[in-house]
């Protein structure tokens, strides 16, 4: 068939990404969130009280206003001012804690610091923030008491430097230097005495500023922290931030694992005929085909669903003979050929499955067959194909104990058999043996004695074993596992097709989850049969009758 053009970029953006692990995406987006409640539960309920303090501007015009507002807001933080708030506030808290939950804020537009404090009560924290501002107040009127007894002093050490100097003038009243020094004493006695009653007065000073106005607010209506809702706003961001950067990571610029069918169908362009699920382990025990021993399960159910959509679109094809292989190893390739046979098998159709991987057969070990002559062999002309292959037959136990109980005599009735040729001894050279005719004859020789041939062939972007058999064949299953292939394989493995000019049926999604599969067989069960298994041609020489296997 046609492939489809590529619609979508073998690296997916962001968004393609994060709607590719969108569960990732919640999960961290309500990871976050319980986060963010869950600070917000553990912080302890905490009230903001509230001073406004309006100060005087400086009238020193070396010193700038928003460094002013700056020294002030220092100074309200420092330790002489909040240990006496502290002492103020009847010692409820110490100087160090109200230092911790101490903040200011000041304003460029106005001359206003505002002083907030955080206590565990409404009206304490507004208590607090009143007594940092009265103790901010009362530092500034003692630094300004300080300044007049400062200047006083200052004044009266120039009043007697003025009575000596009028001794002096007394003695040399022609001196005109001793006249201008006394001019200049008087002036600067006159300017601190000025700058003392203007303190006096007013009680600060007109050059370090001071308080003009202290308003304490009422106590807070509601705590400030925890701030709940922005803590759960925050930690959801963050969440989903975190988890967009992981989906970009995960899915993003470089070789990724393919995790959908919707992916396989897009990367490669071909139909999904269907989405198998994994088969679990009992124990230990190695997984056999499902087809086999469990053929009322909901694996085997998707087994069936395979071999509706591959009968369809192999009669589309007018397609015999069919290779199913996969891009790389570990894809589950061998296990979905042998249960397709077998379930071709169950619905009356012939069916010829070959193991053409040479270099890893698994055919012989997943069907438990005894080890024997095989594709080797017959390829190289040692031994007839008929007496290489083994004849897996599936009977209708249900009508043969029906013919038994009538009739007396013991019935059998064949739905179909599968004919297994095994791989074989390993020949000295693969590829050239692939590749040769007498690979050719063989698969034209088995083509003859069944409905459908299926070939177990080796990965396609491993060896060239498979390209080699492209022209025995008349079309490819393509076999692809969720989780282990990658998007890069898958690229390449379409390009190959295209360049040979393969004719693709369709490709099977290995490894889904059981949710994007079949949840449980629907009606009744499926008519019991079981196995049986005999190599035709030793079976007429021997005269023995076919030994039966397990199964249902």
């Amino acid at each position: 068939m046609e492939l489809a053009p590529i619609d979508w970029d073998d690296k997916p953006g962001l968004l393609e990404s994060a709607w590719r692990y969108k569960r990732l995406l919640i999960g961290l987006f309500l990871a976050g969130a319980l986060l963010g409640l869950g600070l917000s539960l553990l912080q302890p309920t905490m009230y903001e009280g509230e001073s406004h303090v309006l100060l005087s501007p400086s009238s020193d015009s070396n010193i700038e206003p928003s460094r002013f507002l700056l020294n002030q807001s220092e100074l309200i933080k420092s330790v002489t001012v909040t240990d006496r708030a502290a002492r103020l506030a009847g010692n409820r808290v110490s100087g160090e804690t109200l230092r911790e939950r101490l903040t200011t804020e000041t304003t460029s537009d106005r001359d206003l610091v505002v002083i907030k404090v955080l206590d565990p009560t409404a009206d304490g924290a507004a208590q607090l923030a009143d007594a940092v501002g009265r103790a901010y107040e009362q530092v500034v009127e003692a630094e300004n008491q300080q300044s007049v007894t400062e200047l006083t002093n200052s004044i009266e050490r120039l009043n007697d430097n003025l009575d000596q100097l009028d001794a002096r003038i007394r003695t040399s009243p022609r001196d005109t230097s001793l006249v201008d020094e006394r001019t200049a004493l008087v002036d600067q006695i006159r300017g601190l005495t000025t700058l003392r009653a203007q303190l006096q007065v007013s009680g600060q000073d007109p050059t370090a500023g001071g308080v003009a106005l202290r308003e304490p607010l009422p106590p807070p209506g509601s705590p400030s922290q925890p701030k709940t809702t922005r803590n759960v706003a925050a930690g959801a961001l963050l969440g989903l931030l975190a988890g967009f950067g992981l989906a970009w990571w995960l899915g993003g610029r470089s070789e990724t694992q393919v995790t959908t069918s919707t992916e396989v169908e897009r990367a490669l362009g071909l139909p999904l005929l269907a989405r198998l699920p994994i088969p679990p382990r009992k124990g230990g025990e190695r997984v056999r085909p499902v087809m086999l021993d469990d053929p009322e399960t909901v694996e085997a159910e998707a087994f069936r669903f395979l071999r509706t959509s591959f009968l369809a679109a192999a009669r589309s094809a007018d397609a015999q003979v069919v290779m199913v292989t996969s891009a790389t190893e570990q894809e589950g390739k061998s296990m979905v050929a042998a249960n397709l046979a077998l379930a071709l098998a169950r619905n009356g159709t012939r069916v010829g499955l070959i193991d053409l991987d040479l270099r890893r057969p698994a055919q012989r070990r997943l069907l438990e067959l005894p080890e024997s002559s095989g594709f080797t062999e017959v390829a190289l002309g040692r031994v007839p194909l008929a007496r290489a292959l083994h004849r897996l037959v599936l009977i209708d136990s249900e009508r043969g104990a029906r013919a038994r109980k009538e009739n007396g005599k013991e019935g059998r009735r064949e739905i179909g058999f599968v004919e297994v040729l095994t791989a074989g001894s390993r020949p000295k050279s693969i590829g050239e043996l692939v590749g040769a005719s007498g690979t050719a004859e063989v698969i034209s020789d088995l083509r003859e004695r069944v409905d459908i041939v299926l070939i177990d062939a080796p990965p396609m972007l491993r060896v060239g074993d498979a390209l080699s058999l492209a022209n025995a064949v008349d079309g490819v299953l393509v076999v692809t596992r969720l989780n282990v292939v990658r998007r890069k394989s898958l690229t390449e493995l379409r390009r190959l097709l295209e360049t040979a000019g393969i004719r693709v049926l369709g490709v099977v999604a290995n490894g889904a989850a059981m949710t994007d599969t079949y949840t449980r067989p629907y009606g009744l069960p499926t008519r019991p049969t079981s196995v049986v298994m005999r190599a035709p041609e030793q079976g007429k020489q021997s005269g023995q009758r076919p030994t039966e296997k397990t199964g249902q």
